[in-house]
């Protein structure tokens, strides 16, 4: 093969570019000037589709966030249920939340994977209505047979769908398309994807309606083949009336004994678990076997020690006598279980595949947000976890400290703030006032004349009550704040506190800073339904620095805080030293897209997002601008001013 040549011809310059960017660049290439060419990479980057993929690089669909709020609401009304949804992959539920992936995998097609979240969650909701799920010696059996419990899971999942599509024909819609969607079709084994190719005979009548094989326009399995035990169990569940309760009752016993038949058949067959389509989800008995008892151990269990040392006293135990068979079976059963329900064996063959019990996520133990990588144009899934925290606490004599340096400026914040209770301005576009506003009365006399039908919004009336707003202050501890910054951070929370009090506004302060993009502490210090006691005071007065600063995970968590408040306005206000920095890539551009985007999806959610900054390095207005937007930032050029200006800020915005 001979040597490239140099310069290269236009042709194998087009071809070295489509290598490099794709089908993106033909547009590119077809350009004839150099206009066109500019205008096509502009389309390709501003109208193009942001390609979401998880810390790993692997690509993935839409995800749960796009669609949990009126996914939510939807599934309440539907259902009739007061549940939640919550993120765990595959989908389950615990009685108390559903959980949803995620996200559903790549590649991304909106419409389809909204379909897909819809329907893994009727079917994880039609458990819990249909009371599948009620029976504590039920649930003890499927923790203990896994083959048992794939087998009644892919049964209850048909009896849902009946049930669901006989309710609402919308929904029966939605169920019909399952089949077309390879997605909802991906098979696994626990959490190991399966091929579909190769399924047993045994198994594929437990998948009509669920998935679409390359043979199923074949007959059914006669009396002897395999299969027609299968195809029994789906006649038996198919045969039940639903719209009465005696087939309501009744579903459980007929479910629980399908299975068994099944379980049966298969252990004949030398079969193991069938495989689970991904929109089926799984069962976690384990959760909703889960008591008092046990979620107290799990409260208590730091007190054993960290892993190495209670695996040293383990070890300790044993060589004083105690025997192997007992340990292993001490951690084998779990509270909840019956007795004797353990994963056993037929004729001392035990199953070739155990359940691996996976922990409930925990509320406490954080959320996860995405990053925006500007550089590659891709959205990273779940890159970073915020978890919440009391900040560092002392003695209340700092907090008092403050105060009484402070006194004649906190007096002039409180009258300051006091003002700020009426608001007198005029409310225009009501069906009703005290009197009529021109301009609109105007605009409805030319919709009469050109023969529209008017609004009769035409009145106004004047207000002396200002609209209620929360506010949040999200202050930086991470370690460049050591010195004058924290404590001039410390009084000018004070000051503003001590104005917000007289004003009555909902307001919570949070400190913010990280050990790495799953490990960022969101730091109580006061919290939306915290009073000013003796707690909060300590807190306020005695913050420490320490970590660093991936700001647009914590701007995020302040959005979504934000969003669990009932007022109209909300207000997110930001303290920081500097421009946001991690260690890895976060630093730099990186840092400062990320943040910028995390502003403008709290921009999208109606929160108000406001920057004072006390970093003095010169590029410090370049990076402020990119990220907040001309006018949404403060640089202080003096941090001792930091405790006046504040508030200066806050009642620049609520006027």
């Amino acid at each position: 093969m001979g040597a490239p040549t140099w310069p290269p011809t236009p042709k194998d310059a087009d071809q070295a570019t489509l290598d490099e960017y794709g089908d993106a660049a033909r547009a590119v290439i077809a350009a004839e000037t150099d206009e066109e060419a500019e205008q096509a990479l502009l389309a390709a980057f501003l109208m193009g589709t942001v390609k979401r993929q998880l810390t790993d690089g692997s690509d993935v669909g839409l995800p749960l966030e796009a669609v949990a709020r009126p996914l939510s609401a939807w599934l309440r009304m539907v259902s009739g249920l007061d549940i939640e949804i919550a993120v765990n992959d595959p989908a389950c539920t615990d009685t108390r939340d559903i959980y949803l992936p995620r996200a559903v995998p790549a590649p991304e097609q909106p419409d389809e994977d909204r379909l897909l979240f819809r329907c893994m969650a009727m079917i994880q909701a039609g458990f819990l209505r249909l009371g599948l799920l009620d029976s504590e010696r039920f649930l003890a059996r499927v923790h203990a047979d896994w083959v048992y419990r794939n087998a009644w899971h892919l049964l209850a999942t048909r009896l849902v769908i009946r049930f669901w599509s006989a309710r609402y024909p919308g929904i029966a819609t939605d169920f019909a398309a399952l089949p077309l969607l390879p997605k909802a079709g991906i098979m696994r084994v626990n959490l190991a994807e399966v091929p579909k190719n190769g399924m047993p005979g045994a198994f594929r009548p437990l998948y009509r309606g669920l998935l679409r094989f390359a043979q199923d326009d074949r007959p059914p399995p006669g009396p002897t083949a395999q299969g027609h035990v299968a195809l029994a169990a789906m006649d038996a569940v198919d045969q039940l009336d639903l719209g009465t309760p005696v087939g309501l009752k009744g579903a459980p016993l007929v479910l629980t004994g399908q299975a068994q038949r099944l379980r049966e058949e298969y252990r004949r067959l030398r079969l193991g678990p069938p495989p689970l389509p991904y929109v089926a989800g799984v069962l976690r008995p384990e959760w909703i076997l889960d008591d008092l008892q046990r979620d107290l151990a799990y409260e208590q269990e730091w007190q054993r020690g960290n892993k190495p040392l209670r695996a040293l006293i383990r070890s300790i135990r044993n060589k004083k006598g105690a025997t192997g068979i007992q340990e292993k079976l001490k951690r084998a059963m779990r509270p909840g279980l019956a007795s004797g329900s353990v994963s056993g064996s037929v004729s001392g063959r035990p199953d070739l595949i155990t359940n691996e019990i996976q922990a409930r996520p925990d509320p406490d133990d954080g959320r996860q947000y995405d990053e925006y990588d500007a550089a590659h144009g891709r959205t990273i899934v779940a890159a970073t976890r915020v978890t919440e925290e009391p900040a560092s606490s002392g003695p209340l004599e700092s907090y008092q400290r403050i105060v009484a340096a402070n006194q004649p400026q906190i007096s002039r914040i409180r009258r300051q703030f006091a003002a700020l209770r009426v608001e007198e301005r005029w409310v225009h576009g009501l069906s009703d006032g005290t009197e009529i506003d021109l301009n609109r009365a105007v605009a409805a006399m030319a919709d009469i004349q050109a023969g529209f039908s008017p609004k009769v919004d035409w009145y106004k009336r004047f207000q002396r009550q200002r609209q209620e707003t929360a506010i949040l202050t999200m202050v930086d501890l991470s370690g460049s704040t050591q010195g004058q910054i924290i404590y001039k951070e410390q009084e000018a929370l004070v000051l503003f506190s001590e104005g917000l009090r007289v004003l009555a506004y909902p307001h919570a302060f949070y400190g913010f800073s990280n050990q790495g993009p799953l490990a960022c502490a969101w730091q109580r210090i006061k919290g939306w339904e915290d009073r000013y006691d003796d707690a909060v005071l300590k807190r306020l007065g005695n913050l420490r620095p320490g970590g660093a600063t991936r700001m647009g995970a914590f701007i995020r968590h302040a959005t979504w805080s934000l969003g669990s408040q009932p007022q109209q306005r909300r207000i997110l206000l930001v303290l920081s030293d500097g421009k946001p920095e991690d260690r890895g890539q976060y630093r730099g551009s990186y840092g400062i897209a990320d943040t910028a985007m995390a502003v403008h999806e709290a921009r999208r959610q109606d929160v108000h997002v406001h920057c004072i900054s006390m970093d003095p390095s010169d590029g410090a207005e370049d990076y402020l601008r990119a990220i907040f937007g001309a006018g949404r930032y403060l640089l202080l050029d003096d941090v001792d001013h930091l405790p006046v200006r504040l508030p200066e800020v806050f009642r620049g915005l609520v006027r």
